[in-house]
């Protein structure tokens, strides 16, 4: 798979994975192509589980993972998070607000939905 920016993946939960029961792949095409950084995946994994959606939009270019000790890549990237339950929604807000103070590479956007800029991991 290549990537290229704009393109839009899906994001679904794996609650069947075996070393982060939270994670959170990201798909194109439903084909598995990365997940979502753990130290976020689950907030994101919660959204998903109360009937909200992700949408995971490329916005640059690959690169290799500055803090992942197996290395990998990374793709920047804005995270769209999509409910009709208002409340679920701006629970969301609050936790990445409140756990993603420390963290460079996230940000909530205050404007409308909730969209956070971050990255995905690829494998």
């Amino acid at each position: 798979w290549t990537s290229s920016a704009g393109e839009v993946l899906s994001c679904e939960r794996e609650p069947q994975n075996r070393q982060d029961p939270y994670a959170v792949a990201t798909k194109a095409s439903g084909i598995v192509v990365g997940h979502v950084p753990r130290r976020v995946s689950c907030i994101f994994a919660t959204f998903l589980r109360h009937g909200g959606s992700i949408s995971c939009a490329i916005t640059g270019s690959r690169r290799y993972s500055s803090d992942l000790p197996q290395g990998g890549l990374e793709l920047p990237c804005t995270y769209t998070f999509l409910s009709a339950d208002k409340c679920l929604a701006q629970k969301a807000r609050k936790r990445l607000e409140e756990g993603t103070q420390v963290d460079d590479d996230i940000q909530v956007d205050h404007d409308g939905d909730v969209s956070v800029v971050g990255l995905a991991r690829y494998s």
